[in-house]
């Protein structure tokens, strides 16, 4: 089951996103529900638009999580514990009909270390992304 909801009235908008995952695995000679994907993930912050002559420039701060897990689905039992961090992004329109764009993202912004489920390798601590897109 998927959850998105946002309140737009104000100048700044509080929004919520997820997701609630159940799955069984059926094996052989194995049933269980423990398959190793978090039962909840999800997404909460604040968005905010500024609207200028030449461009709009969006911010949004937010939380990203996700459930602890198990995964009994194999030999041994692996557990992944939850997670969450602290993200800030920034992203801006500009041109004739808003045909650029470009974009700021700085994750992780408590350099929290964590492993999300399935991953072998911990997720990167801060980390910052820069994209460009052109609309043509």
């Amino acid at each position: 089951m998927e959850l998105t909801a946002e309140y737009n009235a104000w100048a700044v908008s509080p929004y919520l996103s997820g997701n609630l995952i159940r799955r069984q695995y059926e094996g052989d000679v194995q049933k269980t529900w423990d398959t190793g994907e978090p039962m909840l993930t999800g997404r909460a912050g604040l968005k905010h638009t500024l609207l200028l002559n030449a461009a709009n420039i969006t911010s949004d701060l937010f939380i990203r999580a996700a459930s602890s897990a198990k995964d009994n689905t194999g030999e041994t039992e692996i557990r992944y514990p939850g997670w969450a961090t602290l993200n800030l992004a920034f992203n801006t329109e500009f041109g004739p009909q808003d045909q650029y764009q470009v974009n700021l993202a700085l994750n992780n912004l408590t350099d929290k270390r964590y492993q999300t489920a399935h991953e072998s390798i911990p997720a990167a601590g801060f980390n910052a992304a820069i994209g460009f897109a052109w609309n043509f």
